[in-house]
């Protein structure tokens, strides 16, 4: 731009678009609004149930001995 002037040619500049100002608030609870209406209730767990004696050992593993 500066040789241009120098030159002797005509510059021409663009102003700059100010972004529009956003009410933080307002976009806050706008967009906890959204996610509400788009949120699934949770499924219960289908996997299978564990016997008592599968955990028995597991737990006399985690004993300490003296």
């Amino acid at each position: 731009m500066i040789e241009a002037k120098i030159a002797g040619q005509q510059v021409i500049s663009v102003p700059e678009e100010e972004a529009p100002v956003v009410d933080i608030m307002t976009a806050l609870k706008e967009s906890i609004e959204r996610t509400k209406v788009q949120k699934k209730p949770m499924e219960k767990a289908k996997g299978a149930k564990k016997e008592v004696a599968e955990i028995e050992p597991a737990k006399q593993r985690k004993q300490k001995v003296a």
